[in-house]
């Protein structure tokens, strides 16, 4: 049984990846944005007081946000360790060719993922399942290497 939802945690601050691409990049003023995995919805309303139009997907907390019909409908795609928590690398690969559908022509998404190896081996205590996912072979770029995570970048051609 999946359990990834479980990994959704509350958190009061949002995700340090998240934080750290709102703080070196100038784009306020676009949108909408979509955190595609957003879990409880912590780093959607962070974008949300940034001044942003943001709105959150997730397949058990949020799972009616992304309607049929929405491709190349964003501007801007988050997702904050989302993928470095699905197991079966046929629904990794999937969860990112729909992030990928999603963008609209030129525009951005950024994926961070858990970046500790060692620790990212399989089943946590919690039963939920964790690892490392390298994205360059998926077309992203590294952008930033951040205290235990990595983010990278995709453009939509």
């Amino acid at each position: 049984m999946n359990k990834s939802h479980l990994t959704a945690i509350s958190r009061k601050a949002p995700s340090g990846p998240l934080k750290w691409l709102v703080s070196n990049f100038k784009t306020n003023g676009i949108g909408p944005i979509l955190d595609y995995g957003c879990g409880k919805g912590t780093d959607v309303g962070y974008l949300n007081n940034c001044g942003f139009t943001a709105i959150g997907y997730d397949p058990h907390y949020a799972p009616n946000t992304i309607q049929n019909g929405l491709a190349n409908h964003f501007h801007v795609i988050t997702s904050m360790f989302v993928l470095n928590v699905i197991e079966s690398s046929l629904e990794r690969d999937s969860t990112i060719l729909h992030i990928k559908g999603l963008l609209m022509p030129g525009g951005h998404a950024y994926v961070a993922i858990r970046a500790d190896k060692a620790k990212l081996n399989g089943y946590t205590k919690r039963g939920t399942f964790q690892t490392y996912v390298d994205m360059t072979p998926y077309g992203f770029k590294l952008l930033h290497k951040g205290s235990g995570y990595e983010l990278y970048e995709y453009i939509k051609i």
